[in-house]
């Protein structure tokens, strides 16, 4: 399919991705659901529109101010909110994660998808016969004057002040982290590593042929909201923004922003 289409997928638009799928009655893979991937997906598209969930950041959540209430966030609930009223992420988008929009994709009408780099080896393994019809490109970007903003993902790892082995424990992280245990981690989990030089590892270029794009992924992505209370926001996202049939472009980021900064001030409840 992609083949014949007039796209250039170097840097791809998501409305070039709708209109695509609608002329030729075929679904996108993506993530509608009401968890974390729902304010990922709303967090990159206001990056790639020069926005930002946080304009102003502070450690206390009653001095942190919002940009959800911005042209910014109203085109990025634009592209949701038309993906889920025509019914393009599938009838299961209100509840599609991950693993939901990889089978999507696998199917009869499978088309584009956005998603992590573990679903390269998942769907090798599901569909062998699939893998020689997959390409791959860069996030797409919300306008094409927009830079590519792909989600940060990971596993962060951490040693609590309370545990009572310290230094095991900082030993251990110094193990995983080692390029030489990531680039195993890829090859046998497919959670994509962090370490530059683990891309470069002859098997990994073998296993994953799309390894370079998925480095330079990196090096452009745009992570979510760097505040210890982005529990509360990205919960307050998902309240707002859910599902996406029901997203009004000219109300929901401004009602988005009220409720969440009411929830910051500890003036309503999650």
């Amino acid at each position: 399919m992609v083949e014949d289409l007039d796209l250039d997928l170097e840097k791809v638009t998501w409305e070039e991705l709708i209109d695509a799928a609608k002329e030729n009655d075929k679904l996108l893979g993506v993530q509608g659901a009401k968890e974390e991937s729902l304010a990922v997906w709303i967090n990159a598209m206001m990056a790639s529109a020069g926005g930002e969930i946080i304009t102003s950041n502070a450690d206390r959540s009653d001095e942190i101010e919002l940009g959800l209430d911005s042209e910014e966030a109203k085109r990025a609930a634009e592209i949701i909110s038309t993906i889920g009223k025509e019914g393009l992420g599938g009838p299961g988008l209100p509840t599609a994660d991950e693993n939901a929009s990889m089978n999507l994709f696998q199917g009869e009408q499978g088309s584009f998808m956005v998603n992590w780099p573990f679903i390269w080896r998942a769907i090798a393994e599901a569909n062998e016969d699939l893998i020689d019809d997959i390409g791959w490109a860069m996030y797409p970007v919300t306008d094409q004057d927009g830079e590519p903003a792909p989600p940060f993902g990971g596993v962060n790892l951490a040693v609590s002040s309370h545990s009572n082995n310290i230094d095991l424990a900082f030993d251990a992280i110094e193990c995983i982290v080692q390029p030489e245990h990531q680039t195993a981690f890829f090859l046998t989990d497919g959670i994509a590593p962090s370490t530059t030089e683990a891309y470069d590892d002859e098997e990994v270029q073998e296993k994953f042929p799309m390894a370079d794009l998925i480095r330079d992924s990196l090096e452009v992505a745009v992570p979510r909201p760097k505040t210890p209370f982005y529990n509360e926001i990205s919960l307050g996202l998902q309240n707002t923004w859910h599902p996406p049939s029901a997203i009004n472009p000219d109300l929901t980021p401004g009602a988005s922003q009220d409720y969440i900064t009411q929830v910051l001030r500890g003036e309503k409840l999650l």
